[in-house]
């Protein structure tokens, strides 16, 4: 939802995939997840490395970020599809599935192609 952190829920959208986990050796991140969503991982994941992306201190102005491009891609690509270019989901498991229901058409798009 939009009124709470990244950081601070990121742990309720990933303990529900612990399960699936098993290959994943690192979560790739930005400085919003360094402290509670960190310590939730070092805490209930063992053997996953959580790696913190940030600009450096002496930095001005935009400074691209390593695997950035990734998530920015993906949001973009999000916003291809009407239903979640806005924000029209009253709560988080619903968006969540229709993140999850696009995903499944570009890939399909991907293969029928």
């Amino acid at each position: 939802a939009a009124n709470q952190a990244d950081g601070v829920v990121a742990s309720k959208v990933v303990e529900p995939l612990l399960g699936y986990l098993d290959r994943m050796e690192k979560i790739l991140a930005d400085d919003a997840y360094k402290k509670t969503f960190m310590k939730w991982v070092e805490g209930n994941i063992a053997g996953l490395e959580v790696e913190i992306s940030s600009a450096p201190p002496s930095s001005k102005g935009f400074v691209p970020l390593k695997w950035r491009w990734v998530t920015e891609r993906t949001f973009g690509i999000f916003n291809l599809f009407r239903r979640l270019d806005k924000d029209y989901e009253k709560t988080t498991e619903s968006q969540e599935s229709w993140i999850l229901w696009q995903n499944c058409q570009m890939i399909l798009n991907r293969i029928t192609k």
